[in-house]
């Protein structure tokens, strides 16, 4: 897990190098955290909205997570359709995760988003 500090620390470090002119990042809160949500999603707002040097191109890793299910399923629903209306409002696309949670991804992406989002 990264934070906004860190990566705008990285990206600070070496403005003008050739490798780091094309990094671009996709900041979210990936299901594994979801329960940490609260804390992660002013700075993934702002993160998106500064868009940090142009290099935030998505919204993610966001999604459902059921393997080792770190946050409980119902907190990742609901922070994975935040994250879809940040992405529909930021009109960024998504970078979905999803493990043993396939049915639940696709409900939610059907209901949540629109056909020619992303």
């Amino acid at each position: 897990r990264s934070s906004l500090k860190a990566i705008s620390a990285m990206i600070e470090l070496y403005p003008n190098d050739a490798i780091y002119r094309k990094l671009f990042v996709a900041f979210g809160c990936h299901p594994h955290y979801a329960k940490q949500w609260t804390s992660f999603r002013q700075q993934t707002i702002d993160a998106l909205t500064t868009n940090m040097y142009n290099r935030v191109v998505a919204v993610g890793e966001c999604g459902l997570d059921y393997y080792r299910l770190l946050s409980c399923a119902e907190t990742q629903k609901q922070v994975f359709v935040d994250q879809i209306e940040i992405s529909k409002k930021l009109q960024l696309p998504l970078v979905i995760h999803s493990r043993k949670a396939e049915q639940d991804t696709i409900e939610i992406m059907k209901e949540y988003c629109e056909r020619d989002q992303f």
